[in-house]
């Protein structure tokens, strides 16, 4: 996908979240991990799975905090399991695995009610790799063009 905007960007989640939700039951969390340098739209993205996701509240980095939790409203019916919890997390300065027990990370991917998308996600060790859907994202050759690639795994 080529993005031009933040708009574009936003709709980009929108359309990646509503797919997501359609998957067929699910065991543990959905986990979307997103690559990508700085300022490239990673957050922007998450922006817009949570509004398809009916979440209001205004999205925004989680650099400092680490996790942030949104509840969806009224659980957001798929084909498979309710969405009732999201979560956006940046494990850029997260170093060790101490600092990932700490959030404790390890009961949220096993909630299959669970949306989680993680910056940064290599910083908390391979677990969270496994089975999840890579969104990485680049520069294009114009200022504002962003290219976007999603691999959906098995999740």
């Amino acid at each position: 996908m080529k993005s031009f905007s933040s708009k574009d960007t936003e709709k980009c989640g929108f359309e990646v979240a509503t797919r997501l939700v359609k998957k067929k039951r699910r065991t543990r969390a959905i986990v979307v991990t997103l690559r990508g340098q700085l300022g490239t739209g990673k957050t922007t993205f998450v922006r817009g799975m949570f509004r398809a996701l009916n979440v209001r509240r205004r999205v925004t980095s989680p650099t400092f905090v680490l996790m942030k939790r949104y509840p969806a409203p009224f659980g957001v019916k798929g084909d498979g399991n309710n969405i009732c919890e999201l979560y956006h997390l940046d494990l850029y300065r997260v170093r060790g695995s101490s600092m990932v027990k700490e959030l404790k990370l390890k009961e949220i991917l096993r909630n299959p009610q669970n949306l989680i998308c993680i910056e940064w996600a290599e910083h908390g060790g391979r677990s969270i790799l496994k089975n999840v859907v890579c969104v990485t994202f680049a520069h294009g050759v114009c200022e504002n063009e962003r290219i976007i690639t999603v691999s959906y795994g098995k999740n």
